[in-house]
């Protein structure tokens, strides 16, 4: 198989970790989920299995986030442009190739389908809903 500096390169390094509060951290517990191929019925690849205390500590930090964050004293048309701002950004990935993801070395896997519309769409009636203010 060919390279192809387009396709979006997957980092298996952090699967078996968490990303809670701006950083990857180790789970509370060693258990993993096998991921299968649906190409293959195969399992490609392990990912950590979060535990009760690594929720918890994933709810801590998002509410210590919004609470502490820029996200709160942001004004609904501000939230709005940073939501068609992430739906572009996912989008653009949506169209990148996924060279390998199960595998299989199949390219025509897709980045969270269907997600960039609906943000898109939330955006929009946030929007709109500030200009009838």
């Amino acid at each position: 198989m060919t390279s192809n500096s387009s396709a979006a390169t997957i980092d298996r390094s952090n699967f078996g970790k968490f990303f809670i509060g701006g950083d990857w951290v180790d789970p509370s517990t060693d258990r993993v989920i096998e991921v299968v191929s649906p190409t293959t019925e195969e399992a490609v690849f392990r990912v950590a299995e979060a535990a009760e205390a690594d929720v918890d500590r994933a709810v801590a930090a998002a509410r210590a986030a919004f609470d502490d964050g820029p996200w709160p004293g942001l004004s609904p048309a501000e939230r709005a442009d940073y939501l068609r701002e992430l739906a572009q950004q996912l989008r653009t990935r949506q169209r990148r190739p996924c060279e390998g993801l199960d595998g299989t070395g199949r390219r025509d896997l897709l980045i969270f389908p269907g997600l960039a519309g609906v943000l898109s769409q939330h955006a929009g009636c946030v929007r709109e809903s500030c200009l009838q203010l």
